[in-house]
């Protein structure tokens, strides 16, 4: 066999070699993408012992102390003449001056010796010593480290399991983190404590995760490696089941972690992005492609092993993308850049708060007014009807938008406490009543995650205090904070025109006191 033969068989042994690789890595890309969820199952709870750092600081080496030196002998110093040379230095005075100056010499030499071997050990001792405090102060740095990390620990813990909502983000936000989901790339979060509900934002990878070959092959005609194309409908699926299991994954980190601090998730919404870049324009985008609102004992009745993911999330009316490969959009549950920034662990709004109008603090009329003109803002022609018994802002508006648009019911609670799913039931009896093609249930609190059941797949639209926060600045440019008073009391509000009346009624003054005391303006 001459050497072009051996060398062109070799040549087609590694191209044979690469090939099979590459068909390897594309089928262990595919498996790992079937096996997103199911490898979530071995996922233990965040543990808060890992945020204690450890006081472990290396020994002092003391081998690697400077060395003493071997302190000067005065005998190495003294030479002692034989009795021969004795006798002479006795009867020769001049061996006798030189053998004295040599004496002197050598005491000398000594003394010089004696003095730097002092210098040298007071150095190494300062050494010493030097790098023994130095070595203590690191273990007391270390100590005192590893003792703040404890507290901070604890702290954090007990924060959690009591519903403080920088503290949930910032457990949850590690929890999810601590994964290393290569799918996902981002994760945003917000936390209602009233309502013990969680907001999720996750930013996951576009399409092209996918392997677009199936497989590969050497074409030893054309000397190159051939790739087999993954069909379109391969490609969709696996996308399709990316944004499913990565949606079911993150939801099973929250609540087994939810159950590990005190049940302090009670339900969640989640909403899956994609960043990517609109073909019309270049500009970078970022699509919903999926959000899911689901309750904490629902997600418990699931086999994560055995169920299938998209089926699972359709049966929950999750907000699923059509074609989430060509990043079609789906309206997010709670859009979640109206999260309110105060629950967000990375964003202080604390030091313009005390400039901003307090909502609460509004009249009825005030928050009517406020709320015409919000959605008048937006683009709406409304209405303001008589004020209903149970002091919600009843407010009729039209969308003049053809085809879209329609009559529009709204109506506002300005409550401390989570809205009750009865007053999500209440709004959709009055819709159907009205004839209306959607309804607005605006609060300057929170839903439970029945409410957002309850109006999943309904024509309704539910405004929590942080939208509402949002929707202000966005639309009207009022920059505002919802704060009530310790002692507020969610109860009927009653019109200013009822205040007024009952102030110039005859009556006794108590009726007035107990309007004004229930208005708590």
């Amino acid at each position: 066999m001459n050497l072009d033969r051996y060398l062109a068989q070799q040549h087609t042994l590694e191209q044979k070699e690469l090939a099979r690789e590459k068909t390897d890595d594309a089928e262990k890309s595919v498996a790992t993408i079937d096996s997103i969820l199911v490898s979530s199952l071995s996922i233990k709870p965040f543990d808060f012992a890992t945020l204690i750092e450890s006081p472990a600081v290396p020994p002092l080496n003391e081998d690697e102390f400077p060395k003493p030196w071997p302190e000067p002998d005065p005998e190495q110093f003294v030479v002692y003449p034989s009795w021969l040379k004795r006798t002479l230095i006795s009867l020769v005075p001049v061996l006798d001056e030189r053998a004295r100056n040599a004496v002197a010499q050598r005491h000398a030499a000594f003394e010089k010796a004696f003095a730097a071997w002092q210098k040298h050990e007071t150095s190494r001792n300062e050494e010493i010593a030097r790098r023994r405090a130095d070595h203590a102060a690191l273990v007391e740095a270390a100590n005192d480290k590893h003792r703040a990390s404890v507290d901070y620990a604890r702290d954090l813990e007990t924060r959690c399991s009591n519903g403080d909502a920088p503290a949930v983000v910032d457990v949850f936000t590690r929890a999810l983190q601590s994964q290393h989901d290569k799918f996902i790339t981002t994760y945003r979060m917000g936390y209602d404590s009233a309502a013990s509900k969680l907001t999720i934002g996750i930013v996951i990878v576009d399409v092209d995760v996918v392997p677009t070959f199936v497989s590969f092959r050497y074409v030893k005609t054309n000397d190159e490696i051939v790739g087999k194309e993954r069909s379109a409908t391969d490609r969709r699926r696996l996308y399709g089941s990316i944004v499913a299991q990565t949606a079911l994954r993150a939801l099973h980190v929250v609540f087994l972690n939810g159950d590990a601090v005190n049940h302090c998730i009670q339900s969640v919404v989640l909403n899956s992005f994609v960043r990517t870049s609109d073909p019309r324009t270049g500009q970078e985008v970022m699509p919903c492609l999926l959000s899911v609102s689901v309750s904490r004992d629902k997600f418990a009745s699931f086999d994560l092993k055995k169920l299938d993911p998209v089926a699972c999330l359709k049966g929950l009316n999750a907000r699923i993308s059509a074609s989430p490969h060509e990043m079609q959009p789906v309206k997010p549950i709670v859009s979640f850049d109206m999260v309110d920034p105060r629950f967000i662990a990375s964003e202080d709004v604390l030091s313009g708060i005390d400039n901003r109008a307090n909502i609460a603090g509004l009249t009825p009329t005030q928050f009517e007014e406020l709320m015409t003109n919000l959605f008048e803002k937006m683009g709406l022609q409304t209405r303001l009807t008589r004020a209903s018994r149970d002091g919600g802002v009843d407010c009729v508006a039209w969308d003049m938008r053809p085809i879209v648009g329609g009559k529009v019911v709204i109506q506002a609670k300005r409550y401390k406490n989570t809205v009750g799913v009865s007053a999500v039931r209440d709004l959709y009896g009055t819709l159907l009543n009205e004839g209306a093609s959607k309804g607005i249930l605006v609060t300057t609190s929170g839903f439970g995650h029945a409410s957002d059941e309850f109006a999943s797949n309904k024509p309704i639209e539910l405004v929590d205090g942080s939208n509402l926060l949002y929707l202000l600045k966005e639309h009207a440019g009022v920059e505002a904070k919802i704060e009530f008073p310790e002692d507020w009391v969610d109860q009927p509000e009653i019109p200013d025109e009822a205040i007024a009346a009952s102030d110039s009624a005859t009556e006794t003054g108590s009726s007035a006191a107990s309007i004004r005391g229930a208005r708590r303006s």
